[in-house]
């Protein structure tokens, strides 16, 4: 799969309903490559460094993954 990906946060993705984004007025993203596969993260997996965004925004948010966990 490609990197560089733009998707949108919605209700859609909550993995249960008391955690869907329009209950919260901030939301923090983040983003890992595991290198193991693991939903874990190991040693050496890639990350960027979360971000902290309000849910009314419509601004896209850049997360650059240029961190590697020790």
């Amino acid at each position: 799969s490609e990197l560089g990906q733009t998707f949108a946060l919605s209700d859609a993705q909550a993995m249960t309903p008391q955690f869907k984004v329009s209950k919260f007025t901030e939301v923090k993203l983040s983003a890992r490559i595991a290198m193991s596969g693991t939903p874990t993260k190991q040693s050496g997996d890639l990350f960027a460094k979360a971000v902290v965004v309000k849910t009314t925004s419509s601004d896209l948010t850049t997360l650059v993954i240029d961190q590697v966990f020790p």
